[in-house]
């Protein structure tokens, strides 16, 4: 059971106890456009990391979703493999409709699986939602 594991996915569990998930899109392609559904790795690492995919109800794993299905499900966060060229151009193709932060990840440890998956787990939360979840309004009681 991954939230209980020890190391960098125990933590990311641990710390996140009690918050409201994040909206998170998963962005695996640009033409055609595609996300993760439910039934994969990089879902299960989302929850894990306190966030829920905005494409979890999905059927088939590998969604292929519309610009316009994207802005109507409000994600607060886009998440991609790749680096920080590859997010900027993401973001210019999304903006001024969405201007939700958009992360990237190393591609070799979010898409593979195996051990460096976790090193996916660490950087998503450590590294990038942790900051952008605790900007967040807190809610009322």
């Amino acid at each position: 059971d991954c939230p209980r594991a020890g190391g960098p996915a125990g933590e990311a569990a641990a710390a996140l106890a009690g918050g409201a998930p994040l909206r998170v899109f998963l962005q695996f392609g640009s033409r055609p456009l595609f996300t993760a559904g439910a039934a994969t790795l990089q879902n299960q690492i989302l929850a894990l990391c306190g966030a829920r995919n905005i494409f979890a109800d999905s059927r088939v794993p590998w969604p292929q979703v519309s610009r316009e299905q994207v802005l109507l499900r409000h994600p607060q966060v886009l998440i991609l493999p790749g680096d920080a060229s590859v997010a900027r151009q993401i973001g210019d193709f999304w903006r001024p409709q969405l201007t939700a932060p958009v992360l990237a990840l190393n591609e070799d440890s979010f898409t593979r699986p195996g051990p460096r998956i976790l090193l996916a787990v660490q950087q998503l939360f450590c590294r990038q939602l942790a900051p952008i979840r605790a900007a967040l309004p807190a809610k009322a009681p």
